[in-house]
Parts: C-alpha cells; structure tokens; sequence
C-alpha cells in the first residue's frame, strides 16, 4: 500500500541515558520488571475497519454503484496498492455522471468522516493514453494492533463524459508474538552495542554495559515493538543505510535494528524470528547508549 513502509506506530519508548528510566508506552516501569505487551490486532478487526471506510467514501449526489465487467485494464489494479499476508483490502465501483476533473476536486474537498487528506497523485492504472486520478485518505487514528489503514480512490473518465471510480480501503495488523519470541533480561551477561557507520566515512562505535539496569531496558524496550506486519520485508531490495545498528546479548539474542522495510531483524541462538515492526524505538537507544548524535 502507498506509503506502506512510513512510520505509523507511535512507539513512546525511549531510552533517556543509562542512569535514566525509560518511558513505556503504557505505565512506568522501575528496573527490569514491567515489560509493555506488545500490540497485535486481527483479520477480523481489519476487515471491520476497512469496511466501515468504505462506507465512509463520500461521492457526487447520484453517484450508483457499479458492477464493471470486464474491469477497465486502468483499474484493474487497487489504487491502495499491494498488500500482505498481514493485510486485508476491499474495493468498490463507482459510477459518476461528471467529468473525471469535476469528481477529482469533489473527492478532494470531501474528506470522509474521521479521517484525514493523505495524498493525491495518479493512480496505478495510469498510461500515455489514459489519466486516472488518485486521492488518498487515513483514519485520524487507530486501534491497537492496527496500521497502515488507507482509503484509495481511482477516478477514471468513462464512455459519455461519465466517470468510474475504483475505492479501494486497506489496512494491516500486526499478528502476535508468541511467549517463546520474548526475551528474559535475567538471562543475559551484557550486551554489547554497535554503531558501524558507512557515510560519511566508514566508522564503528562499540560498548558493552553489564548493567542489569540497561540489559533490562532494552529487552523492555525489544519485548515492546509488535511483530512486523509485512514478513516479505527481509527479501526487499532497500538502499544502504548510513549506519547500521546491532545489539549483541550475551548469550545467544543478535538484534540488528533499524533495518529495511522500519523492521529489526533479531536471531536467538543462531535462528532467525519474526522481524519486529521499529519506527526508531532502538536505534534511538543505540544512540543514546554510544553517545552519538540524534
């Protein structure tokens, strides 16, 4: 989905020092006690919240449903984008009695109910021949376990000055991590953290803290972030990042944070867990541990 990998989880936790109690999104916690669950919502509660933007579109009066067949090539494709195995997408048909352009500023200066204006563009289906417009909304907000929620509208000029629109409302959740995928911060030595710049010049900053206070915070923080919704995020094609981030603890947890797709790859014992969803939350800590800049 457009803007599929943008920051849309409101992590507050955040490590202030190592002498510091870091923030949790929930209640404060003390030492290495309260660990934040981590979200995690479900198909169903995806479903629920994409029908009800659906629902939500707001269109010319006398607008009718539509029921294309065959689909027009130029929407046969979500004006949402691609989903994954963690994402549900419906879609509807409109037909408009009104040029393309007039519908284009109607669904423009129409936002529908709780939501926001998110983006406006052509759509997917666009060719040399054919102009189909994109206007984009986003729910004000969310719940729990849920994200990158987005309504999709393709307007595309029809036979007789009409035009069809294609709707297309998305969202995702994040599934749950089972009790195994959370770490015991009693169970390690030290961790040891790692900032290996590449730009501008190539760089590694390294310390090691055996302080049960700083283990514990960054296990509270790891144990925080939910599961990624978008699994296929290790096999992306991403552009090298400036600095690369790994927290090593002693024994057996390697997490890299900060890593393609605003997920952080994290092996137990050699073997490779479900990538976890970070807007940030551990590399900031990173930086805040080694003393470098934010």
């Amino acid at each position: 989905m457009r803007g599929k990998w943008v920051a849309v989880l409101a992590l507050t936790a955040m490590l202030a020092g190592c002498g510091t109690a870091a923030s949790r999104p929930a209640a404060q916690a003390t030492g290495t006690a309260a660990v934040t669950r981590a979200p995690a919502g479900s198909r169903a509660e995806a479903l629920t919240l994409a029908r009800q933007m659906l629902s939500r579109l707001v269109v010319p009066t006398g607008s009718q449903a539509a029921r294309p067949s065959p689909v027009p090539p130029p929407l046969s494709v979500s004006s949402a984008g691609g989903t994954s195995s963690n994402s549900v997408e419906l879609h509807r048909f409109v037909l408009v009695r009104e040029p393309a352009a007039t519908v284009h500023s109607f669904l423009l200066s129409h936002v529908p109910a709780g939501m926001s204006w998110a983006g406006v563009g052509l759509a997917p289906g666009t060719t040399n021949t054919v102009t189909v417009l994109w206007v984009g909304y986003r729910p004000r907000s969310l719940a729990s376990g849920l994200t990158n929620a987005e309504l999709g509208t393709a307007a595309m000029p029809s036979a007789g000055g009409d035009t069809l629109i294609r709707a297309d409302a998305s969202v995702s959740w994040f599934p749950p991590r089972s009790a195994t995928e959370q770490l015991n911060a009693a169970s390690f030595r030290s961790v040891s953290v790692t900032a290996t710049e590449v730009i501008p010049r190539p760089r590694t900053v390294t310390r090691t803290f055996t302080s049960p206070v700083v283990i514990g915070r960054l296990v509270a923080l790891a144990n925080s972030l939910p599961a990624t919704p978008y699994p296929d995020a290790a096999a992306m094609r991403c552009a090298a990042v400036a600095t690369v981030y790994r927290l090593g603890f002693t024994p057996g947890v390697v997490i890299y944070a900060g890593g393609c797709g605003g997920s952080d790859a994290i092996t137990v014992n050699g073997k490779e867990q479900p990538r976890l969803w970070d807007q940030g939350v551990l590399t900031t800590a990173a930086r805040q541990l080694l003393h470098l800049p934010t």
